[in-house]
C-alpha cells in the first residue's frame, strides 16, 4: 500500500488559530494503518526533515468525505469547524455569503471513527477569496 497523498492543498489563513491550512487526500483512512506510514514516518524525506521545524501547533484530523459538489480547485478557501450535529448538506446561510459563481467546489467531511471525536468541517473553494468572508 503506498503512503502518498494523492492531492496535497496548502492555504494561507486569514483568520483563524493557525497561520496554514493544509490538507491531503489519500486512498482512505486505513492508509494510515498499514504498516508503511509509520515506517514513512520514521524514516523522512530530507525535504520533509528540512522544513517539519517550521510547521508548530499542528491539528491533525482524518475525515471522511461525505458530500462533495464540484471537483475545481480555487485559490481561496472557507473552512468551518463545528461539533454540534452531523451534516448532511452544505450550509446554505455561508454559501448564500458569496458569489456563487466564484465557487468551485464544495465539501462536508466528518471525523473518521478512528479519531474518537466529533468535529465536522464543511469547505468550499472559490476563485478568489469572498469579500462576505
Amino acid at each position: 500500500m503506498r503512503v502518498q497523498a494523492d492531492r496535497v492543498r496548502r492555504y494561507e489563513v486569514i483568520e483563524a488559530d493557525r497561520a496554514f491550512f493544509t490538507y491531503y487526500e489519500i486512498d482512505g483512512p486505513e492508509v494510515l494503518a498499514a504498516p508503511a506510514y509509520p515506517a514513512r514516518l520514521a524514516n523522512p524525506t530530507p525535504l520533509t526533515r528540512s522544513i517539519m521545524p517550521h510547521f508548530y501547533r499542528t491539528v491533525h484530523t482524518v475525515f471522511i468525505e461525505i458530500v462533495q459538489a464540484g471537483g475545481g480547485i480555487g485559490g481561496a478557501l472557507a473552512v468551518a469547524r463545528y461539533i454540534v450535529g452531523a451534516p448532511t448538506s452544505l450550509p446554505g446561510a455561508a454559501l448564500e455569503a458569496v458569489d456563487r459563481s466564484e465557487i468551485v467546489s464544495a465539501k462536508v467531511w466528518q471525523p473518521a471513527a478512528e479519531n474518537g471525536i466529533n468535529l465536522y468541517a464543511w469547505l468550499f473553494s472559490a476563485r478568489v477569496l469572498p469579500a462576505a468572508l
